[in-house]
C-alpha cells in the first residue's frame, strides 16, 4: 500500500533551547519523523518521549552546523512535541516534523540509514545534490533533505531528477534554510535525487544533505506463503496430509 503524508509543520526559534511542532493529526501507529536544525556546532538534541535518535551531527567544517532526526510509531501522542536543542541558547534552532500514515509497523525504514551512504556536507557549491538509495522493496517513500545554517537563501528547488518530487515542509529565513521533499517510488531499485538548486545560496556557503527510505506496508491479500500454516500450505499445493 501506498504511504500517505498526514501532515507536516516547523518551528523557528531564536536565543531558545525548546522548539515546538504540532501533531494535532497524528494517529496511533502513525510513522512521526522528526527533525532538528541548528548554525551552531554544539547543539545536541533531547527528543520527544521514546523517539528514537537516527543522526546527531555537529561539524565545525566550513560553517558551523548541527543536524538530526530521530522517529517514534505513534501511540496516544500530546497535541503537540518539543524538540530540545541542547546547549544552544544563543543561536537559531529550528524543528521540523513530518507525520507518515501507510508504512511498514514492524521496518520503518527501507533502507538502514548510514550516515557515510546518506549525509554529505558540500561547501562551495549551490546545486548540492543528495546521495543515492536503492529501495529494497517497491511503493517505498524517499525523503531529500537540504539544510544551510547559510544567510541570504531565497529559495531552494525541488531535486532535479531520480523521480516525481514534492516539498513538504520549507523554511527560507536566515541561519536555518532547510526544504525536505518526499517521491513515491513503486517500483524498488535506484533512486537518484539529482541536484536542487538554492537560490541565493552563496558559492562559499555550505549545505548538508540526507536521504532516507521508509518502507510500505504490505499490500493487503493475506500472509506470504513463507508464514502460512503447513497444513493450508499442502492444500494450496494439491497435497493431502494421510
Amino acid at each position: 500500500m501506498a504511504i500517505s503524508i498526514v501532515s507536516s509543520d516547523h518551528t523557528r526559534v531564536v536565543n531558545n533551547r525548546l522548539a515546538t511542532v504540532d501533531l494535532t493529526s497524528v494517529q496511533d501507529d502513525d510513522l512521526i519523523l522528526f527533525f532538528g536544525f541548528s548554525d551552531d556546532d554544539t547543539a545536541g538534541h533531547t527528543w520527544p518521549i521514546s523517539a528514537t535518535e537516527i543522526e546527531s551531527l555537529q561539524d565545525a567544517t566550513g560553517q558551523d552546523t548541527t543536524i538530526g532526526f530521530a522517529f517514534k510509531k505513534a501511540s496516544s501522542e500530546p497535541a503537540t512535541a518539543q524538540v530540545d536543542f541542547i546547549d544552544a541558547t544563543t543561536i537559531i534552532n529550528t524543528a521540523a516534523v513530518i507525520i507518515l500514515r501507510g508504512q511498514d509497523l514492524t521496518t520503518a525504514f527501507d533502507v538502514v540509514y548510514v550516515r557515510a551512504n546518506h549525509l554529505t556536507k558540500h561547501i562551495n557549491t549551490t546545486s548540492p545534490q543528495a546521495d543515492t538509495i536503492t529501495t529494497l522493496n517497491d511503493n517505498a517513500l524517499v525523503l531529500c533533505i537540504h539544510f544551510t545554517p547559510a544567510g541570504g537563501i531565497t529559495d531552494m528547488v525541488v531535486p532535479s531528477s531520480g523521480a516525481t518530487w514534492t516539498e513538504r515542509e520549507t523554511n527560507d529565513e536566515l541561519g536555518s534554510s532547510f526544504n525536505i521533499c518526499t517521491a513515491p517510488i513503486g517500483t524498488a531499485g535506484l533512486v537518484t535525487p539529482g541536484s536542487s538548486s538554492h537560490v541565493g545560496l552563496g558559492a562559499t556557503d555550505e549545505t548538508v544533505t540526507v536521504v532516507l527510505a521508509i518502507r510500505a506496508a504490505a499490500a493487503a491479500g493475506g500472509a506470504p506463503a513463507s508464514v502460512i500454516d503447513p497444513f493450508y500450505r499442502n492444500l494450496l499445493a494439491g497435497n493431502q496430509y494421510v
